[in-house]
């Protein structure tokens, strides 16, 4: 597995860029877990880049504080896409046969996640 991407700059000079987390575990799964249609696994993955893309700016600047009851509806939607996309990834993780032994809780199992 490639750790880096290699990208031309100019006049034939290349750089080697590190690939980050998210995408190396993509690719790991993508390798090692076969599925009917490789979307779907990639499908997993839409809403953790979501969170890292919307927390990336805040992140790296200072803004005043700004409060809109639209943040609160964003911010559910955002925390429940990313729980189904950690509760597809623990699914596939269940599936090894090493973990047949684990037993997942209940409400973990079937989801019952409250959000306020």
């Amino acid at each position: 597995m490639e750790l880096y991407d290699v990208v031309e700059i100019e006049d034939g000079l290349v750089e080697r860029k590190p690939k980050g987390t998210i995408r190396l575990l993509e690719e790991w799964l993508l390798g090692i877990f076969k599925t009917e249609k490789e979307s779907e696994l990639k499908d997993i993955f839409k809403p953790i880049k979501k969170v890292r893309r919307e927390r990336q700016n805040p992140a790296h600047k200072i803004t005043e504080n700004e409060y809109d009851d639209k943040f609160i509806e964003l911010q559910k939607k955002l925390v429940s896409d990313a729980y189904g996309s950690i509760r597809a990834l623990r699914f596939i993780f269940q599936q090894h046969p090493k973990a047949k032994n684990f037993e997942v809780p209940d409400w973990l199992e079937n989801g019952n996640i409250k959000k306020f």
